[in-house]
C-alpha cells in the first residue's frame, strides 16, 4: 500500500511538470501561430493586387483618395477615439464579414511589426491587426492628409503596437496600399486622453499618419500617439531599415524556443512512460 501511494505521487508529480512545462510553452505558440497567421493574411493581400491589372490597383486607390477628397470638402472638426482599444472577440473566431475590407500593410522595422491594415477599429479587425480609425483619412499620402492607424498593446500572443512607445524620433515606418509604398518619419510623440482628439486632425500643407495605442499597458487610460511625416520612399531605405533591426532573423527566432521546448517536452514524456512502465513491471515481478 505504501508503495503504490508512493507511486501514485511520483505519478502526480510527473504529470504537474508536465503541465508546468505546457503552460510555458503556451504563449509562444499562441504568439508564433499570430505571426504565422498574419503573415498568410498578408501574403494573400499581396497576391491579390499583384495578380491584379496595374489598372484595377489604380481604381482602388484612386476611391480612397476620392473618400479623402469628400472628407476635406466637409471640413471635418472632430474625430471619436475609441474609450477601450483593447476588447478581444470573445469567440476568438476572426468573421470575415466583420473584418471588412483589408486596405493595406505597415511595416515598423524598429520594433519587428509588419501588420495588415484594416478599414475600422472594430474588436475583430484590430484582433486580426491594425485598422484605420473611423473618420481619419485612408494612408494614400498627399497635402493635407492625416491618416490614423491603432492597433493594441499588451495583449500577450498578439505584441502588434506594444512596443510602439520604443520609437524614437527619426524612426520609419513605411506603409503599402493598393501597391503604392509609402514612407514616414517619426516626428513628433505624445500622450493624450480619449477625448482629446485635436492631435489626430489634418493640418494643412502637411502628410501625416499617427500610430495609435493604448497606454499604459493594462491601465488603458490615455492614448500614445507616434505621428510620422511623408518622405521620399526608396526602396534602398527600406532594406536598410530591415536589415539594421534584422527583422528576418528575429521572425525565424521566434520559432527556436518552439522546436527547443517542444522536443524537450517530447523527451520528457517519453522518459516518464518508460519509468511508469518499468515500476510496474517491477511491482509485477515482487507480487
Amino acid at each position: 500500500m505504501s508503495m503504490k501511494k508512493k507511486n501514485i505521487k511520483l505519478i502526480i508529480l510527473k504529470i504537474g511538470m508536465l503541465l508546468c512545462l505546457g503552460v510555458g510553452l503556451y504563449p509562444v505558440i499562441t504568439q508564433a501561430y499570430t505571426y504565422y497567421q498574419t503573415q498568410q493574411t498578408l501574403n494573400s493581400y499581396k497576391e491579390k493586387y499583384d495578380e491584379a491589372s496595374e489598372k484595377e490597383n489604380e481604381e482602388v486607390f484612386k476611391r480612397y483618395s476620392e473618400v479623402n477628397r469628400k472628407r476635406k470638402d466637409t471640413e471635418q472638426t472632430s474625430v471619436t477615439i475609441p474609450e477601450d482599444n483593447n476588447n478581444i472577440p470573445s469567440n476568438g473566431n476572426l468573421q470575415k464579414d466583420k473584418l471588412g475590407e483589408l486596405v493595406g500593410e505597415i511595416l515598423i522595422p524598429k520594433i519587428n511589426v509588419d501588420l495588415p491594415i484594416y478599414d475600422g477599429v472594430n474588436d475583430f479587425q484590430l484582433s486580426a491587426g491594425a485598422g484605420i480609425l473611423t473618420g481619419t483619412d485612408y494612408p494614400t499620402g498627399g497635402i493635407g492628409n492625416h491618416s490614423v492607424i491603432s492597433a493594441h498593446s499588451g495583449i500577450p500572443n498578439k505584441k502588434y503596437f506594444t512596443d510602439l512607445e520604443l520609437l524614437k524620433l527619426g524612426d520609419k515606418f513605411f506603409i503599402d496600399i493598393s501597391g503604392k509604398k509609402l514612407a514616414y518619419q517619426v516626428d513628433r510623440i505624445k500622450t493624450i486622453l480619449p477625448t482629446e482628439f485635436e492631435d489626430l486632425l489634418p493640418v494643412a500643407g502637411k502628410d501625416y499618419v499617427t500610430l495609435m495605442t493604448c497606454t499604459p499597458v493594462g491601465d488603458n487610460s490615455h492614448r500614445l500617439l507616434v505621428r510620422g511625416v511623408s518622405i521620399p520612399y526608396q526602396k534602398s531605405i527600406v532594406e536598410k531599415e530591415k536589415k539594421k533591426e534584422n527583422l528576418k532573423v528575429k521572425a525565424q527566432m521566434n520559432w527556436y524556443p518552439i522546436v527547443v521546448v517542444g522536443v524537450l517536452l517530447i523527451i520528457a514524456v517519453i522518459v516518464i512512460i518508460k519509468k511508469i512502465v518499468a515500476k510496474r513491471r517491477g511491482m509485477k515481478n515482487e507480487e
